[in-house]
């Protein structure tokens, strides 16, 4: 069940959770200046190989730029990055605990059912819940054996922390990398992730893009079961994931309330 059980690297989709929340709760925001330039402690490049001397955490969330996500993550201290990441609900090990955890480049990796349940908490205010498929179970007598329409939640980030996250992922729909993702009529927010195939790093092994609104998170992600210079995903996520997500979200968010972001 790729959904629930397959465990994948999430690319920059972890960003949020790893680099930028902690980012704000430190004291950080959306307009503060990120170093964007190449690091002598760690060998990471932009998605498109050139760099800007400096960005706005903005703009680096909504252009998933991985050298100010690297030079943040060092400015706060990996260890601040790693647990706020584990408070999100993303399993880690011991070894992610390094510069990588900024570009999602997780050992052991995660699916797309936790990472919606991540993104959840952007999408209620801050609040993580623990994702689960059955909600009720009703025997023969009426008696409830099973009962999680009211699941318990636990606080991870603030309001404030959440909102600004969210002003910031917002972008990445409308200006940023899933622009030509963005369902028509609707305003989303979330983000873009992809991993390189280690056959062949002009293509994909994993590509994820992720959108929520107040009231639904869609979670998607496209790959092969088993990486090889084969299976590899050809082109870019706007080129691939965006037209899937699209239609994705134009079927779903006509059934849903349509809250509206604050």
């Amino acid at each position: 069940n790729f959904a629930m059980d397959m465990k994948r690297p999430p690319g920059s989709t972890i960003k949020p959770f790893s680099v930028y929340a902690p980012a704000l709760e430190s004291g950080y925001r959306p307009d503060s200046i990120l170093k964007d330039e190449p690091l002598s402690y760690y060998d990471a490049k932009n998605f498109d190989g050139t760099y800007q001397g400096e960005a706005t955490m903005y703009h680096a969330v909504a252009q998933s730029l991985n050298l100010p996500a690297v030079w943040l993550l060092h400015e706060m201290g990996i260890n601040k990055g790693y647990n706020k990441a584990k408070e999100f609900g993303i399993p880690l090990a011991a070894s992610d605990k390094y510069y990588g955890l900024a570009l999602g480049g997780l050992e052991t990796g995660t699916s797309p059912a936790v990472m919606a349940s991540a993104y959840g908490v952007f999408a209620n205010g801050g609040t993580l819940y623990e994702p689960h498929l059955i909600t009720k179970i009703i025997d023969s007598t009426g008696a409830v054996i099973v009962d999680k329409t009211k699941p318990k939640g636990k606080r991870v980030i603030s309001k404030e922390t959440s909102d600004e996250m969210t002003s910031m992922l917002l972008g990445t729909f409308s200006n940023g990398t899933a622009a030509s993702a963005n369902p028509y009529g609707y305003t989303i927010a979330g983000k873009t992730g992809s991993t390189e195939n280690i056959h062949d790093t002009s293509k994909s092994a994993d590509q994820w893009l992720i959108g929520y609104t107040p009231d639904v998170v869609i979670s998607s992600w496209i790959g092969f079961e088993k990486n090889s210079a084969e299976n590899a995903i050809e082109g870019t996520n706007g080129a691939n994931m965006s037209l899937m997500f699209k239609a994705q979200a134009e079927g779903i968010l006509p059934y849903t309330q349509q809250t509206p972001f604050t």
